[in-house]
């Protein structure tokens, strides 16, 4: 049995490692913070486009828009396409801002963790199916009426722009929230709008505590198009010779994605892996990253 295996003082060099990346791109993403000017560039992952001091645009929002103005989101889908096969969900782990808050939240010491039971986890991953279906249909829906209709910018529905980024946790947490409190902290409490978008990310804030990474595992809609190209990727973990029942039973209580290994996979292939290398710890001599 693997004594607090989320406690940040039991991590292995490599995840204080990968903390320090995180909290150097959230620096450079919101690089305006410090006066730095930059031309916004496309990142790979989820990020909140619109918040005050960013620099960058994340490619969700990029497919999101480029469908809601009436174009075919080309640089958006060679974005995630080119990185769905090469490094996968790495991104997920070592660069998405939710992600590390997700992780932070994930070091809290609360007991019983994960305690969704494991045959309920197809049926929530359809949520991100369902969400996915929901942006993209929207989407159309919005980009149709922008090329047929003259629309006046101050009537255009909340969800116009990037549907599901308007009542996305992320976008809340790093864009809602800190334009308010730049802005107009009134808004928090005079716009309707505002307690369903609160009421969301404290709701996914508080099954993050319990359930790691429960919005990567269930809600992220860019993470299920990621895992579409899971099977492609170039970047894999191999297991090498150990039992799979052991690692199975160890990845139970370190994997935040709560990956399990089938007994004939030779590689980690479930789409839920992010390649964070909490388990690298535990297999020191086993599991190993290459490109394939």
């Amino acid at each position: 049995m693997i004594k607090k295996p989320f406690s940040f003082q039991n991590q292995p060099v490599s995840q204080y490692l990968r903390h320090l990346i995180q909290i150097l791109v959230l620096l450079f993403l919101n690089a305006k913070l410090f006066q730095i000017s930059a031309t916004p560039i496309v990142v790979p992952f989820l990020h909140a486009t619109h918040s005050p001091f960013s620099t960058a645009v994340g490619v969700f929002d990029a497919f999101e828009s480029s469908i809601t103005s009436g174009n075919f989101p080309i640089l958006a889908v060679g974005i995630i396409l080119i990185t769905g096969v090469t490094i996968g969900k790495l991104l997920c782990a070592w660069a998405c801002p939710f992600g590390f808050v997700q992780d932070l939240l994930n070091y809290l010491p609360i007991p019983n963790k994960n305690v969704i039971p494991r045959d309920w986890f197809k049926s929530l991953q359809m949520i991100k199916q369902l969400l996915l279906a929901f942006s993209l249909f929207s989407s159309i829906l919005y980009g149709f009426q922008t090329i047929t209709e003259d629309i006046d910018p101050i009537k255009k529905s909340p969800f116009h722009d990037a549907p599901f980024s308007v009542l996305s946790p992320s976008t809340t947490l790093f864009t809602y929230i800190p334009w308010a409190a730049y802005w107009k902290p009134e808004v928090l409490y005079k716009q309707p709008i505002a307690y369903l978008k609160l009421s969301i990310l404290i709701a996914c804030l508080g099954l993050c505590v319990v359930i790691p990474r429960f919005f990567c595992r269930y809600i992220c809609p860019l993470g299920y198009m990621y895992d579409l190209t899971n099977k492609f990727k170039f970047l894999k973990i191999k297991t090498g010779s150990i039992k799979k029942e052991e690692a199975n039973k160890t990845l139970k209580e370190v994997c935040p994605m709560d990956v399990q290994i089938s007994t004939d996979d030779k590689y980690i292939n479930s789409p839920a892996c992010i390649h964070c290398g909490k388990c690298f710890k535990y297999f020191p001599n086993q599991f190993s990253q290459e490109f394939f």
